[in-house]
């Protein structure tokens, strides 16, 4: 070249030698033209990556949310370029920064022109910006996609702007800039593998964790890309746009640049074939158009830090390895139990992560030296430490990405009137229909009549389970992972060294599992299975496990409160007594489904299926569900295209109730789904019904029919049952109770250690204080309980709708019943170990434990008695004439229901009804363990609101006590009088005994004491609208008002804080107004401060001896109001029973809508399926 390379000159850091518009700055760049006019090209280049990751983003969205992320790659370029100008360039490339960050000398591109940039002397200064400025564009871009689907947009776009400053400059510093301390340490990075890749996949992993996982039940769309062409033209703009990223990042126009280039192609092309190679052996010869598209991209991103450093097959294997191990961490979501959509995290972090470990393996200085450059060699070449001095760099940046992201999020979620997610409306309805005015969008369609417009999306969840009798844990919604390939993939046996090969760049291990965001199961709560369970392995290969342990017949189960999994386990027990087969039950969850195509014709399957809030599997079937519903059902090679489940032989019962419009839709579906796939049903499908409470009868009535017809198709032979235990149960009277290691009613281990912690869950619940206790009812012979439950100091929250799990205790008094019938009284204490008989039998509680504990803290000894236990207890009666009146009682429906169901027996009532006292000492303690369904917390809806009282929880409810004409019992609820007697102590009563009931308040070792009661929290989609001007209308008679003293308590307070509350109306119903009115000062309190936005409607049942005046009533008599509140679109809320008052008002709403519209009832019905079905109906109902 003719002219030396042009040096910065600091006299004048403007480029020139003076301002003088008449000098010319370009002369200092003659002969190096080429250079510079390279560097820019490639920075246009590297534009073009910014709309491919919003096509690539918009194609794997589903259709409605799709405009959200195409919009955004045009925002976030619009935003980024405003922050590199302001101050952005300045923080990362100041020639006098420290070794952490830069300072301002730029600010606003102050002296920005033509100088000899910081990255090259050859490049002058606004080029390189320009350069340097894309690179932070498209790495906001990328993170944006943990917001996927459910972020809003605004919030989105503030936290780019804040993480492009807080954590891409800093991290640009460290590594870029001549006085960094990653440069000078130093790391090798050539384009970006740390703060592009690694920093956006960790930032988009705590976008992920701080939004929470999609609401999406129901949608068979939901985690399937809706436009595969979208996909690859994005991933053909990435792909064609990294060649500027890697080729120019040599900042000059070398052989060096087009080596990059050169090996940016290699690796996107071995990255494809890496993917694609993992494919074809995870599904037996399929692939994926998405997954090579992925494939690609790993590939880029494996040898964006590598490009420059090393030579052509290194770069060939770098994007090979990078992009197997990322196929290989499909099930990344799972095991972090997050909900990260587009996998960023695996593709960049992951991938990233990978492309910088192998970049110190593989560096090689002969390739630098291409440019001149001069730079350490990888480990491959005899520089081991480099290996050290990358993995530093990796967990630097990885640990700070994550941190200030989690930090500046949760920030921007606890400021005012930022919501950084959308409500859940408009995320079962689309983004695109919410925040765009664009005509086409989404997947909704508009009806409208009269003026109103109603969008049909996708059914959100409301309510309480609506098919298992008792109440249990609430839908959590599971995650969705987007499959590349057909169906979802068997897991390699070598994943979990990949796993740890991936990450041993020195994330903290519990990230790894998601140890403080997820909700986990208890660590100990497998600990209690028999010694034979612990061994078996953890095979999801139900097919293998049925094969070790010698079964050939498995009932699967879908239960969401333990009912269906108490059938499952009968209906298993039941066909080893009868027929010699040899069952096993299995949880749904537990297992993978692509080889039910192989399950052999000799065996059977069977499944009892409970239905879940509108229509919905239980949590632990959703994978189940979405599998074998998707219409690309994939199973493995050995399956017919025509009939992929012909050797599948299977029986069903669904658990329901009629009060839900989709009434046992998961047993329905299901069968619907195995016929189509060739599966052979045998017998009819059994449907319980709980809403009519005949679950029982009508599993009774199932299963005999169907064990005919099994016994049929499969040759059995009926024997004489006999009583098989499923536990064994060893006394050890060597062992003195209090023993540290014996549980005498702690759920687990850290609770009988004395130091239980977090998470509190359905696992694991909170010893919680409690803070306040008081009575709500006047009437004497009632009582309703308001408490205060303190969960400060926990990890416990909770959102105003949401429900709260007390665990209760069963009485004394019962435990006493139950111990000296079965002439245990003086065994109470006796310390016994229990263990299952093999390997798929499992404890239901910790042992070694005491008859007492199991019977009071384990145990639903106060459930009623069902039938088919009596003719299994007839066996072990006191006498001959007991057994034959046993058999007789168990084998006759109306004789049963006449001697035990309509005296309100309990299982101890009825043995010493039958034995006139008699002990039933012949009885196998563990056929109680079999056959009583495990204790379960008692749900009630939270009547705070979350904004008032974040650390206190309200519950509102009333002493249970039902009695029966004839039945010489009152049952007494269990769990609302263990609170009463909570309050009685409270409230300075020393022996508090409701009805004489003796409940052991203090807990198992005192650990109680103090007025204690543990919970945990069920998060609910029962939420007031997002936007507090809308207005609402709330039906809740009884204690159905609880969850809305806390809504109004919640508008009340918005409205004190000057935000606009909208309309609030609710309807209230009780006897009078002056025995159990709730909380009536409140009301007025609250009419005051919202300022003519309450209305309080009362209906009051007994104020008049001639006429009873329900909350329908009341409706009927406001239809005009609430036709017009519903066409502001309000958002309407039932709580209270759902087999009478839920359903009228169902009913009664259609008609108010039919008559003041002047449409149809059909119409008015459709009116308010439509309301339910965008989440502007809900429902928090039980029967």
């Amino acid at each position: 070249m003719s002219n030396p390379a042009p040096e910065y000159d600091p006299a004048h850091p403007w480029g020139g030698n003076s301002r003088n518009a008449a000098v010319d700055v370009n002369e200092q760049y003659t002969g190096y033209e080429a250079d510079y006019i390279f560097v820019t090209i490639m920075a246009f280049l590297v534009w073009l990556i910014i709309p491919g990751i919003g096509l690539l983003y918009g194609g794997l969205a589903q259709r409605k949310s799709s405009l959200a992320l195409v919009f955004q790659s045009l925002a976030v370029a619009g935003m980024v370029t405003f922050q590199w100008m302001f101050w952005g360039y300045s923080l990362a490339y100041s020639r006098t920064a420290g070794p952490y960050i830069g300072n301002l000398v730029n600010f606003g591109m102050m002296e920005v022109q033509a100088a000899p940039s910081p990255g090259s002397a050859v490049v002058p200064e606004i080029a390189f910006c320009l350069y340097q400025m894309l690179f932070c564009a498209v790495t906001v871009q990328i993170l944006i996609g943990g917001s996927f689907e459910r972020g809003r947009i605004l919030p989105s776009l503030v936290f780019g702007f804040c993480w492009a400053t807080i954590v891409y400059c800093p991290l640009a510093c460290w590594t870029w800039n001549a006085n960094g301390w990653l440069y000078n340490l130093p790391s090798l990075d050539y384009a970006g593998g740390g703060p592009v890749h690694v920093a956006s996949g960790w930032a988009a992993l705590a976008y992920a964790l701080v939004l929470g996982k999609r609401k999406h039940k129901g949608e068979q769309s939901h985690g399937k890309p809706h436009n595969v062409t979208l996909v690859f033209l994005g991933t053909v703009l990435i792909w064609f746009g990294w060649f500027g990223f890697n080729g120019g990042s040599a900042l000059n126009g070398s052989v060096r640049a087009l080596y990059a280039a050169f090996n940016t192609n290699t690796a996107a092309s071995t990255g494809v074939l890496g993917w694609i190679t993992v494919d074809y052996i995870r599904t037996r010869g399929r692939f994926s158009v998405v997954g090579a598209c992925e494939g690609a991209i790993a590939g880029l991103v494996g040898i964006t830090p590598a490009a420059g450093y090393v030579q052509v097959w290194p770069a060939a294997l770098i994007g090979f390895l990078t992009a197997a191990v990322c196929a290989l961490m499909q099930d990344v979501n799972k095991w972090l139990r997050i909900d990260e959509g587009l996998y960023v995290f695996k593709l960049h972090g992951i991938g990233g992560m990978i492309g910088s470990f192998l970049t110190g393996i593989f560096a090689d200085s002969a390739i630098s030296a291409l440019d001149g450059s001069t730079v350490a060699e990888g480990a491959w070449n005899g520089n081991g430490v480099q290996v050290g001095l990358q993995l530093v760099d990796i967990v630097s940046i990885s640990a700070y990405s994550f941190v200030m992201s989690c930090v500046l999020l949760l920030i921007l979620k606890f400021t005012p009137f930022m919501h950084l997610r959308v409500s859940e409306e408009v995320e079962m309805n689309g983004l695109d229909l919410d925040q765009f005015f664009d005509e086409q969008i989404g997947d909704s369609e508009w009806v409208r009549f009269e003026g109103e417009k109603i969008t049909h999306g996708v059914p959100q969840p409301q309510g309480h389970a609506n098919s298992e009798p008792t109440s249990g844990e609430g839908s959590i919604d599971q995650e969705a992972v987007r499959t590349n390939t057909p169906g979802n993939m068997a897991q390699l046996d070598t994943l979990d060294i990949i796993v740890l090969v991936a990450l041993l760049v020195g994330t903290v291990a519990y990230f790894t599992k998601g140890t403080y965001w997820a909700v986990q199961k208890d660590p100990y709560a497998s600990a209690f299975a028999n010694g034979s369970a612990a061994k078996a392995g953890k095979s999801r290969n139900i097919l293998e496990k049925m094969d070790e342990t010698g079964k050939n017949c498995v009932v699967f189960y879908g239960s969401q409160t333990g009912t269906a999994e108490d059938y499952a386990s009968r209906l298993a027990k039941e066909g080893s007594s009868r027929f010699g087969l040899k069952t096993m039950t299995a949880d749904l969850e537990e297992y993978d489904y692509e080889n039910l195509d192989q399950f052999p014709e000799d065996k059977v399957a069977g499944f009892v299926l409970a239905t879940y809030g509108e229509g919905e599997p239980t949590d632990n079937a959703v994978e189940f569900y979405e599998f074998i519903s998707s219409d690309d059902v994939s199973f493995s090679e050995k399956s017919s295209d025509e009939s992929p489940l012909g050797t599948l032989q299977y029986v069903a019962f669904g658990l329901g109730n009629n009060t839900y419009e989709h009434y046992n839709s998961m047993v329905r579906n299901v069968t619907k789904f195995f016929d189509k796939l060739g599966a052979k049903r045998i017998g009819t499908a059994g449907e319980g019904d709980d809403g009519a409470g005949t679950m029982e009868e009508d599993f009774l009535a199932w299963k005999e029919p169907m064990w005919s017809a099994l016994a049929s198709a499969m040759s059995l032979e009926e024997r004489e049952a006999v009583y098989e235990p499923v536990f064994e149960v060893t006394e050890k009277p060597d062992m003195d109770p209090e023993d540290d290691t014996v549980y005498l009613g702690e759920p687990n281990k850290n609770h009988l250690e004395g130091h239980s912690k977090g998470p509190y869950n359905a696992h694991n619940p909170y010893i919680a204080p409690i803070s306040e206790s008081r009575e709500l009812f006047n009437d004497k012979t009632r009582n309703c309980l308001h408490m205060e439950i303190d969960i400060s100091g926990s990890n416990l929250s909770y959102q105003t709708g949401d429900h709260v799990a007390v665990w209760p205790t069963n009485a004394g008094k019962e435990v006493d019943r139950f111990l000296d019938i079965l002439n245990l009284t003086d065994k109470r204490n006796m310390v016994v170990g229990v263990k299952g008989m093999d390997a798929t039998s499992k404890v239901p509680f910790p042992s070694p434990t005491t008859y007492d504990a199991v019977v009071r803290y384990h145990m639903e000894i106060c459930a009623p008695v069902s039938r088919q236990f009596v003719s299994q207890l007839a066996q072990f009666s006191p006498t001959d004439s007991i057994k034959a009146e046993m058999v007789k009682i168990g084998n006759d429906k109306d004789l049963f229901s006449e001697t035990v169901a309509e005296k309100n027996y309990n299982i101890a009532q009825f043995l010493h009804y039958m034995s006139a006292g008699q002990k039933w000492d012949r009885i196998p303690f563990s056929i109680f363990i079999e056959s009583l369904h495990k204790i379960q917390p008692r749900y009630y809806s939270i009547s705070s609101s979350s904004l008032v009282q974040k650390n206190k929880i309200s519950i509102t409810a009333v002493v249970e006590s039902v009695e029966k004409p004839g039945a010489p019992h009152v049952v007494k609820g269990v769990t609302t009088n263990y609170l009463l007697a909570l309050k009685q102590k409270q409230h300075g009563d020393p022996h508090p005994d409701p009805h004489g009931l003796n409940y052991a308040i203090t807990g198992p070792r005192n650990k109680y004491d103090g007025i204690h009661v543990p919970v945990h929290v069920r998060h609910s989609n029962f939420k007031l609208p997002s936007d507090p001007a809308k207005p609402i209308i709330m039906v809740g008679p009884g204690t159905g008002v609880a969850p809305f003293r806390g809504f109004v308590q919640e508008r009340a307070q918005l409205a004190k804080n000057g935000e606009s509350v909208g309309k609030t109306m609710l309807f209230f119903g009780c006897r009078n107004q002056t025995d159990d009115f709730l909380y009536k000062e409140e009301w007025e309190q609250y009419t005051a401060d919202l300022a003519g936005q309450f209305d309080l409607v009362t209906a009051f049942s007994r104020a008049d001896p001639s006429q009873k005046v329900y909350v329908q009533h009341r409706m009927k008599e406001k239809a005009a109001e609430i036709n017009s509140l519903l066409e502001q679109k309000a958002y309407f809320y039932v709580c209270g029973d759902a087999a009478n008052m839920a359903r009228e008002v169902n009913e009664i709403l259609a008609g108010i809508i039919s008559e003041k519209r002047g449409v149809s009832k059909a119409k008015g019905e459709e009116v308010v399926k439509g309301m339910r079905a965008s989440g502007q109906y809900q429902e928090d109902v039980w029967s």
